[in-house]
């Protein structure tokens, strides 16, 4: 090959998007704070009626972290990132507001809840502690907060909310737990109430099958047993009766190779419910 172009390729690879190193993130440690992921809106415990705050909590670089975009209703903006720092084996978040406040928390997962605790220093000249406690309540999420001035001896309360699906996204937090139990799948029993009649599936070779040919293919295919799959990313957009699931997905049984796979899932609202109408997959690669 002449050397102009072996030029040409060195810098086209050079200027490739860098993949994120999923595996890096696999452990269960990374995913104590799964349970925060969602599109919700916010409460005061005491007030179930009036939505107080809109608050976005997605994945972020492949996995191994997670973004919250806090929007209050009377305009108060705040953003966070929160990761597990396993050299230290600690959460850290970093949480920053419209209003110019920075809070660094970091902690642990105590039983079922996110436990992080952050220095605090009022432009008084002030300083406290603060803990923010996060605990999955079903569907829902609750965030309590505290503040200490004596080290941590005694805590008052600072708020206390709670976080439900989105009422504008309902539909959406169907459709997640369906594709959650589309992932899970391991038999045709329970795939078949998912799937459509005119269900459409584009296989990543380019193949078309039906539902049937679908169907029998997983019958003939079925899962390892230890197989894990999680999804990387996962966004639900609704349109009328129609749905859209666009996401990444990493699997992996124990002793093999990973595998990640971008999808696109459309579905239809039926009488009964919604149902898939086609799918698409793309492998990725490891």
């Amino acid at each position: 090959m002449p050397f102009y172009q072996l030029l040409f390729l060195s810098l086209l690879a050079a200027l490739a998007p860098a993949q994120p190193d999923a595996a890096a993130c696999d452990g269960p440690a990374y995913h104590q704070f799964d349970f925060f992921l969602g599109d919700w809106d916010t409460y005061d415990v005491t007030d179930s009626t009036t939505v107080v705050a809109r608050n976005t909590v997605t994945p972020m670089v492949g996995g191994c972290a997670i973004r919250e975009s806090y929007r209050q209703n009377d305009g108060m903006v705040g953003e966070s990132f929160s990761t597990y720092d396993a050299s230290r084996g600690v959460w850290h978040q970093s949480w920053v507001t419209s209003r110019g406040e920075l809070l660094l928390l970091e902690g642990k997962l105590q039983g079922n809840r996110m436990v992080l605790t952050a220095p605090e220093h009022a432009a008084n000249g002030d300083s406290s502690l603060i803990r923010g406690i996060w605990e999955p309540l079903g569907p829902n999420v609750r965030e309590t907060a505290e503040r200490s001035h004596d080290g941590g001896k005694t805590w008052a309360p600072v708020f206390d909310i709670i976080f439900r699906p989105h009422r504008a996204r309902s539909d959406s937090a169907g459709i997640v737990a369906l594709e959650q139990r589309w992932l899970a799948a391991r038999d045709t029993a329970t795939l078949s109430p998912i799937l459509a009649p005119d269900f459409v599936h584009v296989t990543p070779g380019g193949a078309f099958l039906s539902r049937s040919e679908h169907l029998a293919w997983v019958a003939g295919h079925p899962p390892p047993a230890d197989r894990q799959a999680r999804f990387e990313t996962l966004e639900v957009r609704i349109y009328g009766n129609t749905a859209v699931a666009t996401g990444v997905v990493r699997s992996q049984a124990a002793g093999g190779p990973a595998r990640r796979s971008a999808f696109t899932d459309v579905f239809v609202q039926h009488p009964s419910g919604w149902q898939a109408v086609s799918a698409e997959e793309t492998i990725l690669g490891r």
